[in-house]
């Protein structure tokens, strides 16, 4: 694989990860965005503090309460998400850097193997202060709880 080729699959790969986190996000804008819609439906519904009261008594006003109150796993799933694009590019760091001591040829896989495991260094940092963070602001319960 000379260096063009890899810069061509180099290509493809970066642009099949900026398309999945596109569609991430805006998949995931779209859900807010129904589910604040129906909530608003919903609330357009109630003309009264009576009727608010009978609502929120029943089996759907208290989904609904539920709906509003923060999932308690949400916190871990971005710094779950980090550490997963952390093993990641290390494991394809690695897989390159073993690549180019095997095929030394082949001069384009030394880059990609440091940038792969820069970018996993980057993404395990990144979920370390995340979850440092968390923890002092209370988000997340600290590991002596």
């Amino acid at each position: 694989m000379d260096k063009q080729q890899l810069a061509i699959v180099a290509v493809f790969a970066v642009g099949a990860w900026v398309a999945w986190l596109i569609f991430s996000a805006v998949r995931q804008y779209m859900a807010v965005r129904v589910q604040t819609a129906a909530q608003d439906k919903l609330l357009l519904r109630v003309n009264s503090p009576e009727s608010l009261q009978v609502f929120l008594a029943s089996e759907a006003g208290r989904r609904f309460l539920r709906a509003l109150e923060e999932d308690p796993k949400e916190p871990w799933r971005g710094v779950i998400r980090n550490v997963q694009t952390a093993v990641v590019f290390g494991v394809a760091g690695i897989a390159m850097l073993i690549s180019h001591l095997l095929y030394r040829d082949v001069s384009g896989l030394l880059p990609f193997g440091l940038g792969g495991l820069t970018a996993a260094i980057a993404f395990g940092l990144s979920a370390a202060v995340s979850l440092t963070m968390q923890r002092r602001a209370g988000i997340l319960p600290s590991g002596r709880d």
